[in-house]
């Protein structure tokens, strides 16, 4: 699963910030609403169905990532959505842009009680970065 910790903003910023300065936060809440998060995973195989990213089903119906993927000097971008019923899990793919479109495959399901984004690299050694907003129930 990708690498991230998470951080909750309750009501604002855990610091005062300036004019140029920048917040590194790889997960945080804005109000009781949204989360936002990111990640990054580095795949070792082939292996189908490898977790970049999840969400428990008890406080998230939907999430929507930019994803992009890079493999030597392939790349791509894509736009991917998740949704699910509670037992069913929901994924449209849209707005892929990049030199190979074909660098990895993505997938959905539930387990766990969790909603989980799952890829399969067509190489061996791939790096995932993405970025998610999750709307909570």
């Amino acid at each position: 699963m990708a690498n991230k910790t998470p951080l909750v903003m309750n009501g604002g910023f855990p610091q005062q910030l300036q004019s140029g300065d920048s917040l590194s936060a790889p997960s945080f809440t804005i109000s009781s609403m949204i989360e936002m998060d990111s990640g990054t995973l580095t795949t070792a195989a082939t292996t189908a169905n490898q977790v970049l990213d999840l969400s428990p089903i008890a406080t998230i119906r939907t999430a929507k990532y930019i994803v992009q993927v890079t493999s030597g000097t392939a790349y791509y971008s894509t736009e991917i959505m998740l949704s699910h019923n509670g037992t069913v899990a929901y994924i449209s793919d849209s707005n892929s842009i990049g030199s190979n479109l074909l660098l990895a495959g993505f997938t959905c399901d539930i387990s766990g009680g969790n909603l989980r984004l799952l890829t399969t690299p067509l190489n061996a050694v791939t790096v995932y970065k993405f970025f998610a907003t999750k709307i909570v129930l």
